[in-house]
C-alpha cells in the first residue's frame, strides 16, 4: 500500500468504535471485556447470517463481527458477540460457558441499529449480572 491509498476500516473496528472504543468510557471497558476478536466476513461471501455452531456456540455472521470476553460468574466464561447482518443491523449475543464448554444460557438481541448499539450491550450485560450472578461483577 502506497502513502495515497486509503484502506477501508474493517467491520470490527467499525462496531468497537459504535461501542465507544478502548477506551474508559467505552462499552468495552464498562463489561471488563479483553480478548477481543474480529472478522469482516464469513468464508466466501455466504449469505446466512449469524448461525450457530454444532455446540451451541455463535460460529460467525455475514457481515463482520466483534467477540471478547466479559466479566462474569466465576468459573463461567461470559462472551459477547456482535454481528452485523445482512440488513445492516446488528445482532448482540451473550453467552455463559461452562470449564466442559456447555452453553449455559445465551442472550440475545437482534435489529440493533448503530446508534443503540453501545446501549444494548451494556444494559444487556447489567440485566445478566442481575439475572445469573446475583448483581455482583466477579473482578477475577
Amino acid at each position: 500500500m502506497n502513502m495515497t491509498e486509503t484502506r477501508e476500516p474493517r467491520v470490527c473496528d467499525i462496531i468497537l468504535a459504535q461501542l465507544g472504543g478502548g477506551g474508559l468510557r467505552g462499552a468495552v471497558c464498562y463489561c471488563g471485556g479483553r480478548n477481543l476478536v474480529g472478522s469482516d466476513r464469513s468464508r466466501a461471501g455466504e449469505c446466512h447470517g449469524s448461525r450457530f455452531a454444532a455446540g451451541g456456540l455463535i460460529e460467525e455472521s455475514t457481515e463482520g463481527f466483534l467477540r471478547f470476553k466479559v466479566n462474569g460468574k466465576r468459573n463461567e466464561t461470559w462472551l459477547m458477540h456482535i454481528s452485523l447482518e445482512l440488513s445492516d443491523t446488528y445482532t448482540v449475543y451473550l453467552q455463559a460457558i461452562n470449564k466442559k464448554m456447555e452453553i449455559l444460557w445465551t442472550e440475545k438481541r437482534e435489529d440493533v441499529y448503530c446508534d443503540e448499539v453501545k446501549d444494548v450491550v451494556e444494559t444487556m450485560y447489567d440485566e445478566a449480572i442481575r439475572k445469573y450472578n446475583g448483581g455482583f461483577i466477579n473482578l477475577d
